[in-house]
């Protein structure tokens, strides 16, 4: 398909994008057929192109985007580089799948680029332009030509935030000693090398086997086991100590309590059954109204005397929250 300001109208409706190029701030031209790019510089303010899976074999017609961070070009047909633009702001840039031979002309994009994808292309050996990216954090090399292990650590070195590396496919992979612990032994800042996160032991090894070979990294890896071991037991010892310090729950005095707030409670029940009594009086005329023996006694004369029409008082009502809450430890 070939590129024109009409095209990219009719992909920005198909995508729900605005129609005025410079609204729009993604662009999706993958799997288009598109084999040139063209009419890009009405959209001033994109900040993800995607344009895998068509047939570009060349970076022409791709404007100086300003802010422009994520190009997607994998899959494509790309043989140079020469033409890669201006293109200050990019973060990623994905390379993969094309028919790469060198990074020629990468060097002078002026980019920021934390992201880079290159897995699948046929690079030998000219690599150096990754030394003009020193903010580089994830780089994939993997199934590419490559087969000179020191060229490639060498440029690698220049690299100080790399954390996660790719290398697996190459023949450097298969030919070289050591392959891991020369990897991980010369690059001090890795996390990750091909989809394995490397641990303590494996950099202290590492490191050790660069320095002084195969004894030395035994002698490390057995001192840095020494020192895990030592942590370990510390902490072990510092959680008992912590355990100490905690005072158990006494169940006797909880018992005591909860058997002194109980009577307590009791205590203050009878004294009002008492008091509420004695304040009753009958006179010949309320005792002329008093039910028959045989007739029904009302329901709040058969009331217990704690459950009078009256409002408990804050001791008591103190007391039997207390009672019920050491019961409740006690059974638990």
């Amino acid at each position: 398909m070939q590129m024109t300001a009409a095209s990219l109208r009719d992909i920005c409706r198909r995508h729900d994008l605005f129609v005025t190029p410079e609204l729009n701030d993604t662009l999706y031209l993958g799997s288009s057929g598109i084999f040139k790019l063209a009419c890009l510089e009405p959209y001033v303010n994109l900040k993800t192109i995607f344009a895998d899976n068509n047939s570009l074999d060349s970076l022409e017609g791709l404007p100086p985007l300003p802010h422009l961070t994520c190009l997607y070009l994998h899959q494509n047909s790309l043989r140079s580089l020469a033409d890669f633009p201006a293109l200050p702001s990019l973060r990623v840039l994905s390379l993969c799948c094309n028919h790469l031979t060198s990074l020629s002309g990468l060097e002078g994009s002026n980019a920021r680029l934390e992201t880079l994808t290159l897995s699948g292309n046929h690079l030998a050996g000219d690599l150096d332009a990754l030394a003009t990216f020193p903010g580089l954090t994830t780089l994939d090399l993997s199934s590419n030509r490559l087969d000179d292990m020191d060229h490639l650590l060498c440029i690698l070195r220049q690299l100080p935030l790399l954390r996660a590396l790719y290398l697996s496919g190459n023949p450097c992979v298969t030919k070289a000693a050591a392959y891991r612990k020369r990897v991980v032994g010369n690059l001090p800042h890795l996390a990750y090398l091909d989809k394995r996160p490397i641990t303590p032991l494996e950099r202290a090894t590492a490191e050790a086997w660069v320095e002084g070979g195969e004894a030395a990294a035994s002698q490390a890896r057995g001192a840095h086991l020494e020192q895990t071991r030592l942590a370990r037991a510390a902490r072990q010892r510092s959680l008992r100590q912590q355990h100490a310090q905690v005072q158990p729950l006494s169940l006797d005095s909880d018992a005591m309590i909860s058997r002194d707030a109980m009577e307590a409670c009791h205590a203050t029940g009878v004294n009002r059954s008492s008091s509420s009594s004695s304040d009753v009086e009958y006179d010949e005329t309320q005792a002329s109204t008093e039910p028959e023996a045989d007739s029904p006694v009302p329901h709040t004369m058969m009331a217990h005397p704690c459950c009078h029409e009256q409002e408990m008082s804050p001791g008591l009502t103190s007391a039997i929250t207390a009672s019920q809450g050491m019961e409740t430890a006690i059974l638990m």
